[in-house]
């Protein structure tokens, strides 16, 4: 869907998800959990796994270089995760964080430009719906704003996961 109120571009946001892989992306493969990416500049946000080792990595457009945030969590098959992404424009920081671990963050990350990407879950568009999830999405959220500390932890609650709704 393309839609202004998801277009996450010159502002802060958070987008989070519960994961679970059936199993994980190939060498050079990506498996992705939610996305406004698009085959070129300008993009959004990609929220995926990689390999190698499954690592769930965040990407945000700086102009025409992609910046990258990696969790630093390896991930495993039949596993529920907890992952939250954001970009807080005030402080130029990207951040990603699973199951209300550490916080990983790259900072100096300018504001993704506008683009008209539809919003894919469990797939990017590369021209065409690619990098498809093999698992399952729940509680998927996209907010315009940073979600703090507190809320964070709230949403994952000692991992049974609390719906946006209840913030």
């Amino acid at each position: 869907v393309d839609n202004a109120s998801i277009n996450c571009a010159n502002s802060s946001y958070a987008v989070c998800a519960w994961v679970y892989f059936d199993t994980l992306p190939g060498v050079a493969q990506v498996a992705t959990l939610a996305s406004r990416w698009v085959n070129s500049p300008p993009r959004d946000f990609a929220l995926r796994a990689e390999n190698p080792g499954g690592t769930v990595v965040l990407r945000v457009s700086m102009n025409l270089n992609d910046v990258a945030t990696t969790s630093g969590v390896t991930i495993l098959t039949a596993t529920w995760y907890f992952v939250v992404a954001w970009f807080d424009s005030s402080l130029g920081t990207l951040n990603i964080q699973v199951d209300d671990g550490t916080v990983f963050t790259t900072s100096g990350v300018s504001a993704s430009s506008a683009n008209s990407a539809n919003l894919f879950l469990g797939a990017t568009d590369d021209g065409g719906a690619s990098s498809f999830l093999n698992g399952r999405l729940d509680q998927v959220m996209l907010a315009k704003r940073v979600w703090t500390a507190a809320e964070r932890t709230f949403l994952y609650n000692s991992s049974s996961g609390r719906a946006y709704s209840e913030l």
